[in-house]
């Protein structure tokens, strides 16, 4: 249980921090060959990025940790873009590299 106000209610760019976990559990089931779980990871990796991203926005978080995360999800764009996901999570991630507001802005309505 969590109370208003505790330290785990903060939201800080280390949430980001499992997004990198899951890029490096993609690697390893892409180096397993396992591609009967990849796509799920990948899909998953794409919802959990989302609403990360989408909750440091609304914290108001924009450090030097989620520029360099933004950078490197751009250096990455291509390479998601050509996994096997669902169109849907394409599409936020092109919006996501585009533009961190707009994605958020788009992003909120959804939810």
């Amino acid at each position: 249980r969590e109370r208003s106000g505790s330290i785990t209610d903060k939201v800080t760019s280390k949430i980001l921090d499992g997004c990198y976990a899951l890029q490096e559990r993609i690697h390893y089931v892409q180096e397993l060959q396992l591609d009967e779980v990849l796509v799920d990871i990948q899909n998953a990796y794409c919802r959990i990025l989302f609403d990360q991203i989408y909750r440091c926005y609304e914290a108001g978080v924009n450090d030097k940790k989620i520029q360099q995360f933004m950078k490197e999800l751009k250096e990455q764009e291509r390479i998601v873009l050509e996994w096997d996901i669902l169109e849907e999570n394409k599409k936020r991630y092109q919006l996501l590299c585009n533009s961190y507001e707009r994605f958020a802005k788009t992003y909120k309505k959804l939810y």
